[in-house]
């Protein structure tokens, strides 16, 4: 039924400086028969002829997008149209995988078939590839696990593996939405179990958020996903946690610190539980953050 175990989906944009990075970290990978797929989304810097200089060297298909069609389009694209294994992973181009990575994952899934998809630790690095941290986060369960996805307690982040039998069957990705971890996470987990390896098998790469995108379109994306799902009884607390998260991450940017401004007033005196408060606490934090070289269009 599929031709492969595994197939990697890479989505590229604007990332010359470290997609030959992220090429290595999949060329070394221990596990060898995967399906290798990039797209460029019409990139503006040398991405697009990096990729094709490096594409018999490293043996991926590669799809060069004539316009920018955002990373939800791409990935909905190259999973249904190019994709022929059986479990998916997805790669940022300036993330860079453990070399026991796929092999890991793809065992972990062979052997707990009533998974529908893993997920594992991650390593923070910098812009010049130096660890800054690591996940040591003690709360991450199997199983059924829907309300701690959506309510977001934590993040399953982007070092998953998916059945791709499961993604087709749940639409594949919003085009809409910026935040398409979010989304599917939520979608797979309100159907599916869902489960963990302790192991750390990504190097994800922080940048500041303004240098990325616009913070309030990322919420924003976020928003969306919890009206999604209104009919749930976690609901009310979802909307919540959306707007005490969501204030700590614009309010050290001036254009957004009036909206942060009001989910703190709003929440301040119905807030309960020790993690929104401390997001209250860092919204307070962030108004009184001098960030006014930040800049988001």
């Amino acid at each position: 039924m599929f031709d492969y175990l595994a197939t990697v989906i890479v989505s590229a944009y604007n990332h010359e400086r470290y997609i030959t990075e992220c090429l290595e970290g999949l060329a070394n990978q221990t596990f060898k028969n995967f399906q290798l797929i990039i797209t460029d989304d019409n990139s503006t810097d040398s991405t697009p002829r990096i990729l094709k200089e490096n594409q018999e060297k490293y043996g991926y298909q590669l799809i060069l997008n004539q316009e920018n069609v955002g990373l939800s389009a791409s990935l909905t694209n190259m999973a249904k149209n190019y994709a022929h294994g059986k479990y998916i992973f997805i790669c940022a181009s300036d993330d860079v995988y453990m070399p026991n990575r796929i092999e890991k994952q793809v065992k972990y899934m062979e052997e707990h078939p009533n998974f529908a998809m893993c997920y594992a630790r991650t390593i923070r690095i910098d812009l010049e590839s130096k660890i800054i941290g690591k996940d040591s986060f003690q709360g991450y369960k199997s199983g059924y696990i829907f309300e701690d996805v959506f309510l977001r307690k934590y993040n399953l982040g982007i070092c998953v593996a998916m059945k791709s039998e499961v993604l087709a069957e749940l639409g594949y990705y919003r085009p809409e939405l910026l935040a398409e971890d979010y989304y599917m996470n939520c979608k797979i987990a309100e159907n599916y179990e869902i489960g963990f390896i302790d192991d750390y098998l990504l190097k994800y790469r922080v940048a500041p958020l303004g240098n990325k995108r616009d913070p309030w379109k990322l919420v924003e994306s976020h928003r969306k996903t919890v009206e999604m799902f209104s009919y749930r009884p976690e609901y009310k607390q979802a909307l919540q946690n959306w707007e005490l998260q969501s204030g700590a991450l614009i309010a050290p940017y001036k254009k957004y610190k009036l909206k942060a401004l009001k989910y703190l007033v709003k929440n301040l005196f119905i807030t309960r539980g020790k993690r929104n408060i401390l997001y209250l606490y860092d919204i307070a934090k962030g108004l009184f953050t001098r960030m006014w070289e930040i800049k988001v269009s």
